[in-house]
């Protein structure tokens, strides 16, 4: 079973499949090389958090499985 996950960039798309496997409960490290994203990146997560029970049937995200180098 897969339990960590890479992200490379950092995008609408990457942000996308942070919060999908953030919410399946993965360990995400995510990649981007312009340091500054790493504030809006979890800005973007806890935005999404209303809406993991609606798409994935989920009840939270875990932020400590996210990493961001």
């Amino acid at each position: 079973m897969i339990k960590r996950i890479a992200v490379i960039g950092t995008g609408v798309i990457g942000v996308g499949w942070i919060i999908r496997f953030l919410a399946h409960n993965k360990k995400v490290i995510a990649y981007d090389k312009n340091l500054k994203l790493e504030k809006k990146i979890i800005k973007e997560i806890k935005k999404s958090r209303p809406h993991i029970k609606k798409l994935f049937n989920k009840k939270k995200i875990n932020l400590n499985n996210f990493k961001f180098v």
